[in-house]
């Protein structure tokens, strides 16, 4: 009977274990290279690198050159997804706690210095960036960490688009979009953002700031059978023409003919992140399977090159 007892006693603490472990929010970076960008002179790559669970935002020459860190992890405290302003002398970015959901959006000079904090911690904030003005900041949010499904882990959803003053720091919601997911948000025009979401439709949207909740899906005439939920990551080449990412493929699409071409097949992996360089004209990329490197092409799918950034950062 006492030997009966102890097994249920154990089963009893296993069970409980399981659910309190599967009901914590807590993430898990993996190491290495996180997301990249460009600096305004296009003379730099600034990136986000995790070092035993925590990241800080460096930046290197576009061969991979002279690393340096400009933002520092501090008290286990992480700095990802940085963007540059428009004046390329400020950036935005996401801080968070080791392990947490839960984000801030941050902004500090290009050079690391001026570090200051724009908002709580109180919500899922995952990637930020300043209006053209420079006024304001469009940050995602998300209201929910849930996983829908038995088979997937838990990931931030219902997501809309926010803005924070840059004057007296108060925020406002700006969409209603309540999406499943939201990402890769950017400026196409100084009244205009690009994004990619997933809800009642699904792809690469234009948003007319000047219109709420009005969206402007991309849907290439030329598509073919290819999946709009496949379309994501979308970055502006020039006013007319931007590059996403379908699966293993990199397309350029023409707004004004509405068509898309495939320019490149990924060279190991999906692709994770696109930036643009208008100094050498050349779209920067990483993939899901090199997490130490970033690669160039030409817009046409040309001269393809990879760049390996340091693994032995101390950050």
């Amino acid at each position: 009977m006492l030997r009966r007892c102890s097994i249920i006693a154990l089963l009893l603490f296993f069970l409980t274990s399981c659910i309190n472990n599967n009901n914590k929010d807590i993430i898990e970076r993996d190491e290495g290279l996180f997301d990249i960008t460009i600096s305004k002179d296009g003379t730099k790559i600034i990136y986000s690198w995790v070092n035993s669970g925590v990241a800080s935002i460096y930046q290197a020459n576009v061969d991979g050159s002279e690393p340096e860190v400009l933002v520092k992890s501090k008290n286990e405290l992480s700095f990802v997804n940085p963007s540059i302003s428009q004046s390329g002398e400020k950036m935005a970015f996401i801080a968070s706690n080791k392990g947490s959901v839960n984000g801030a959006v941050w902004i500090a000079n290009i050079d690391g210095s001026g570090l200051r904090q724009i908002t709580d911690t109180l919500a899922i904030r995952t990637e930020a960036i300043f209006s053209i003005s420079e006024d304001i900041i469009f940050f995602c949010q998300a209201n929910d960490y849930e996983n829908y499904s038995p088979i997937v882990r838990k990931a931030a959803h219902n997501f809309d688009i926010y803005t924070v003053s840059l004057v007296d720091h108060s925020v406002k919601k700006m969409t209603n979009f309540e999406a499943y997911t939201l990402s890769n948000i950017s400026n196409l025009s100084d009244n205009q953002l690009l994004l990619r979401k997933i809800d009642d439709k699904e792809g690469v949207f234009i948003l007319p700031l000047s219109i709420k909740d009005s969206v402007l899906q991309i849907i290439p005439k030329n598509k073919g059978d290819r999946e709009l939920i496949s379309y994501s990551k979308p970055i502006a080449l020039t006013s007319n023409l931007l590059a996403c990412t379908s699966y293993y493929e990199l397309l350029v699409i023409d707004l004004n003919e509405n068509t898309e071409k495939v320019i490149l097949r990924s060279p190991i992996g999906q692709f994770r992140k696109l930036c643009f360089n208008t100094r050498d004209n050349k779209i920067y990329f990483t993939t899901t399977s090199n997490r130490n490197s970033v690669y160039s092409v030409n817009p046409d799918g040309s001269g393809l090159s990879e760049i390996v950034l340091a693994s032995n950062i101390d950050g």
